[in-house]
């Protein structure tokens, strides 16, 4: 009885101990897997960050030729020109439209983004107002003189649009400068699970090797005893 609950206990020992590697194996993969996904998906959100960036960049470009178009058309109010200004009008209200939906889950970002649209639209209504009354003036000076003065009554709410425009870009790029700093302490997090888990990897299967053989003796021993005594019985 005493030799079958030895050989049960070293069993157990046996297997409690297979049954810890086991689970710090498991273990170690499923953290490092965690990092893993988390890796891929800083990647994807500097990738879609770097887009945002871009299509703000494009907005700022786009208000700068913006006025140079109005100019243009006001020097000589074409069809072409007519068709330069509302293609930058265009250009600039799906820009941002779609900055106001990829940034409306960060309440900083997007509070600034809706701020750049409101004061684009109120330039946009201001303009349309603009060309209309200069559609109906002939006379060449009298049209620089009333485009001039619709300028320079207007240049507060362009230089707040601008602004806008350009604080909303100052604070993208401050985000965008951070990935590469998250991007390094992951591989730090990353690297320093594989340390551990190597290191744990030899510690466990050095407890294996010491424990496995010292267990398979004992029960080698106990099950020689077991039968040796056998025939003494029987005799």
């Amino acid at each position: 009885m005493n030799a079958k609950l030895s050989r049960l206990s070293l069993g157990l020992k046996s297997m409690m101990l297979i049954a810890l590697f086991v689970i710090c194996e498991l273990t170690f993969v499923g953290i490092l897997l965690f990092q893993l996904k988390q890796a891929e998906q800083e990647v994807d959100k500097q990738s879609h960050f770097n887009e945002i960036m871009k299509r703000t960049q494009m907005l700022v470009y786009n208000l700068n030729e913006y006025e140079m178009s109005l100019g243009a058309w006001a020097r000589e109010r074409t069809p072409e020109n007519r068709a330069i200004v509302d293609q930058f009008q265009n250009n600039m209200s799906d820009c941002a439209d779609w900055l106001c939906e990829q940034l409306k889950a960060d309440p900083d970002l997007s509070k600034k983004t809706v701020l750049v649209r409101d004061e684009q639209n109120i330039a946009f209504r201001r303009v349309k107002k603009m060309m209309k009354r200069l559609e109906k003036i002939e006379d060449l000076p009298q049209l620089m003189s009333v485009a001039r003065a619709w300028y320079n009554a207007t240049t507060p709410q362009r230089m707040q649009w601008q602004l806008a425009t350009i604080d909303l870009l100052n604070d993208e790029e401050k985000i965008l400068n951070d990935f590469p700093k998250v991007g390094a302490a992951r591989r730090a997090a990353i690297t320093a699970i594989v340390c551990c888990g190597v290191l744990g990897n030899i510690v466990l299967i050095a407890m294996l090797a010491r424990r496995l053989p010292q267990a398979s003796i004992r029960a080698w021993r106990l099950c020689w005893l077991t039968h040796a005594s056998l025939p003494s019985r029987s005799r």
